[in-house]
């Protein structure tokens, strides 16, 4: 008998799945929802990034869509959809979890991780009770103060999603932010303070006649330079990567911050074992190679008229692979 669909809908960047083993395809589609469909005769084994797993349009399918279908419909849900760039004020250390449309196949075990920003109202979440800190403000709701506010959806702070499915039919989610440093800092303060990026939001800026990242040449490249702005501020919010046990999520112009597997509790910023620098940037992608089992990452530094691309190759053992030293 086929399965019906089994559709998980969330709003969020980038992800990466692994140890999935299920009689079915896992199609994955990039801010909408997650599409298990039984496809007899076939196995999959999944450790990739939206990129990398197979998707197709069904990917898009919205959580109203019948159980009673074998194949998901392509209406778009534009509430769901309206609501994935607001704020969310409580995190989710740990909840068992059913399928609200089909079942999960008890074969299917492993974890999916997803990333993006979550946050746009600055401080939006208290610090812990016991601690001497304490915010002048609390929190408030999106758009009540504009001054909290960021300027664009990409500058939120970042949050990952990571739901388990164990192999008994249910599911374990958990959600938590990134504590960046940023992210700690407004917390406490309880405002923004971080503007670095807002300059090329800003109409009517001095450079260019106003189009300062346009027209004639890009003025304010500086905005992502480390050193040259204190207020630029690591959201790392761009994509989650599990390789090698180890989880991490990248931002394409800060170090990227390793965080623990099952409790996503952030454990701080990463050099990768000494190969980045304090001020290195490190990119927001990755690419696995499955054959060879290695990560592929790049960075890309900039200066005022350079930019040098440096692409990684990391081994099972998140070590450089002798080659080259892991310079590609």
């Amino acid at each position: 008998m086929r399965l019906p669909a089994i559709v998980v809908s969330f709003f969020c960047f980038d992800a990466v799945v692994y140890g999935f083993h299920s009689p079915g395809l896992v199609s994955v589609s990039s801010g909408s929802s997650i599409v298990l469909r039984n496809a007899p005769h076939s196995t999959t084994t999944a450790l990739a990034s939206s990129q990398s797993v197979e998707s197709d349009a069904a990917a898009a399918t919205s959580s109203s869509s019948s159980s009673s279908s074998d194949t998901p419909t392509t209406d778009t849900d534009m509430k769901a959809y309206s609501s994935g760039y607001q704020t969310v004020f409580e995190e989710l250390p740990c909840s068992v979890c059913k399928a609200s449309v089909g079942q999960i196949p008890n074969d299917l075990v492993g974890t999916y991780f997803r990333s993006g920003p979550a946050m746009f109202s600055a401080g939006s979440i208290l610090p812990p009770k016991m601690s001497l800190i304490k915010p002048k403000t609390n929190p408030v709701p999106d758009g009540q103060d504009p001054d909290r506010m960021v300027m664009h959806p990409f500058e939120g702070d970042g949050a990952v999603l990571g739901v388990t499915f164990p192999g008994d039919g249910t599911a374990v989610a958990r959600f938590r932010f990134v504590r960046t440093n940023s992210f700690t800092n407004e917390r406490k303060k309880g405002r923004k303070v971080y503007t670095a990026m807002e300059s090329t939001r800003q109409d009517g800026g001095p450079a260019g006649g106003g189009q300062g990242n346009d027209f004639p040449l890009p003025m304010y490249r500086h905005h992502l330079l480390p050193g040259l702005n204190k207020k630029r501020k690591n959201t790392s919010n761009t994509r989650a990567v599990y390789f090698a046990k180890k989880l991490i999520t990248l931002w394409e112009g800060g170090l990227p911050y390793k965080l623990d597997s099952l409790a996503l509790s952030t454990e701080g910023r990463s050099q990768l074992g000494g190969i980045l620098k304090e001020k290195d940037p490190f990119g927001g992608a990755a690419v696995y190679d499955s054959a060879k089992d290695r990560m592929l990452f790049y960075s890309n530094a900039q200066d005022a008229k350079t930019s040098k691309l440096t692409v990684y190759e990391f081994n099972s053992k998140f070590r450089l692979v002798p080659d080259k030293g892991g310079i590609v």
